[in-house]
């Protein structure tokens, strides 16, 4: 029980934080949209774009958590399980996109750019992390070379 909450846990706090962006993301580019295309934006946001954001957030997380978390992947070089991340959300976003295309409704075109401006901060926050590793790793690679010039002399 104690291992389900401690995989569970990062998992529902990064999906609520995907989420709530896909929401602020939502109202912004709506309103963008709309400004744009002169077309009347609804400042509602549908039922069904909420439990659609929910998954696709909850989904998004758990991908970030297997691939990137290092709890379920651990030997693979990061560099590694950030391609496997990237390729899997590509995958799901094209799977979302072709779903929804054929569902003609008003807010689906401020949906794909909440979503894909979502996707982007994700992927750009995993290079981050992927460049902050690679320094901190440097540098504790210097560190241990320092030690062990010491420790010899």
């Amino acid at each position: 029980m104690k291992k389900l909450v401690t995989l569970s846990v990062p998992i529902k706090a990064f999906a609520s934080m995907i989420f709530a962006g896909i929401m602020v993301l939502y109202m912004v580019s709506g309103v963008a949209y709309s400004i744009i295309t002169g077309e009347a934006f609804e400042y509602a946001i549908p039922f069904v774009f909420v439990v659609q954001s929910a998954l696709l957030s909850t989904i998004i997380s758990a991908l970030w958590s297997v691939f990137l978390g290092g709890t379920v992947i651990k030997k693979w070089r990061f560099t590694k399980r950030l391609i496997m991340f990237k390729l899997s959300l590509i995958l799901l976003l094209a799977l979302c996109f072709f779903t929804f295309l054929a569902i003609p409704a008003d807010w689906t075109m401020p949906w794909f750019i909440s979503i894909l401006a979502v996707s982007v901060f994700v992927v750009i926050l995993a290079m981050l992390s992927e460049v902050y590793f690679k320094k901190t790793g440097e540098r504790y690679t210097e560190a241990l070379k320092q030690y062990k010039e010491r420790a010899s002399h």
